[in-house]
């Protein structure tokens, strides 16, 4: 059922000319991917799939936490594209100076980009990093409030306008 609608939805994009790929969370082990993969390809759904680069834990202190922070993820992403690294032999981000791969984590993905200058023999040098963070909450209803606020214990709560404007 799962893959006629999965058919239907490729069909009605390639008919308004759009190209398709599907983007995985993450997996732990390679078989249910490998079998999902053969399924699809039975039933003629010939797109490509990707599944995340790496997946992450970030332990604090004894437990593990629930994402992973920008810094961790920028960290992570800098292991990847740093030549020699132990996770450069694992994840195969793209050629060029700007890296793209995928750190995933146990809520999700983040979507990472890292511009290196490795034109120097002795060296990397990461010129920039940046990431996609996801607006999920909204898309699920959520709004998300500081505690501070809803306790009142805010000292400059916010308001509907940022300006102040005066009178002439």
């Amino acid at each position: 059922m799962l893959d006629e609608a999965l058919a239907a939805k490729i069909d009605f994009a390639r008919s308004n000319g759009l190209e398709l790929s599907i983007v995985t969370q993450f997996c732990f082990k390679a078989e249910p991917i490998v079998e999902w993969l053969q399924r699809l390809r039975a039933h003629g759904i010939d797109i490509p799939v990707r599944v995340g680069d790496l997946a992450t834990r970030t332990f604090i202190p004894h437990k593990c936490h629930a994402a992973i922070g920008v810094l961790g993820a920028v960290t992570v992403g800098t292991a990847c594209v740093l030549p020699g690294s132990v996770a450069s032999v694992v994840v195969s981000a793209t050629e060029g100076p700007v890296k793209r791969l995928s750190v995933e984590h146990p809520s999700g993905e983040f979507s990472l980009e890292i511009e290196v200058d490795n034109t120097t023999s002795t060296r990397l040098q990461v010129i920039r990093s940046s990431l996609i963070r996801t607006a999920r909450a909204l898309f699920r209803g959520d709004v998300l409030v500081p505690a501070s606020i809803w306790d009142g214990s805010s000292t400059n709560p916010p308001t509907a306008h940022s300006q102040t404007m005066e009178s002439p």
